[in-house]
C-alpha cells in the first residue's frame, strides 16, 4: 500500500520507528517530513500535503504524529474524502478501519506509547472495511461535502 507520512515536533520521536515499522511491512511510504527536528513547526504544514495526496489518488492512507494526535486529526477532518481516527488503542483503530472506513490514523508521540502505536499500525493495514450500516452513514458524510 502507498502511505503517506507526516509528523510535527511534538510527533518526531516516534517518525523513525513509524517509517522503518511501515517499510518493514512491506509499504511505499510518501514522506511529508520534517526531515529534521523543528521545535518551531506547525502541524498543519505537514497535513495538508499529506491528506492531498489521499485526495489526488497518489497514496491509498496516511499515518500522522503530533504530540498528542489531536491537532493532526482535527486538521485532516477538515479536508473532503478524509476520515481521520485518533487512535489511542489497537481497539479504537479497528473500529476506525472497520466501522468508518478511516483512510487517515492520528498519533501522539507525548500521550501513547510507541509499542501500541506499532499494535494500531498493524491493525489499521489489515482490518477491512465491514461496509453495511456504516457505509450508509458514510456517504451521508460524503454527500455533504
Amino acid at each position: 500500500m502507498i502511505v503517506a507520512f507526516a509528523c510535527d515536533h511534538g510527533g518526531f520521536p516516534f517518525r523513525e520507528s513509524i517509517l522503518h515499522h511501515l517499510k518493514n511491512h512491506g509499504h511505499e511510504v510518501i514522506d511529508f517530513g520534517p526531515q529534521f527536528f523543528e521545535e518551531l513547526d506547525d502541524f498543519p504544514d505537514y497535513v495538508a500535503p499529506a491528506c492531498q495526496s489521499i485526495i489526488s489518488g497518489k497514496a491509498e492512507r496516511a499515518v500522522l504524529v503530533c504530540g498528542t494526535g489531536l491537532g493532526t486529526s482535527i486538521a485532516a477532518n477538515r479536508y473532503p474524502w478524509i476520515r481521520a481516527v485518533l487512535a489511542y488503542t489497537p481497539e479504537i483503530a479497528k473500529i476506525g478501519r472497520s466501522h468508518n472506513d478511516s483512510n487517515v490514523i492520528c498519533f501522539g508521540a507525548r500521550t501513547m506509547q510507541l509499542d501500541s502505536v506499532l499494535k494500531s499500525l498493524d491493525v489499521f493495514f489489515t482490518e477491512p472495511f465491514i461496509g453495511g450500516k456504516y457505509q450508509r452513514r458514510n456517504e451521508k458524510l460524503d454527500s455533504r461535502l
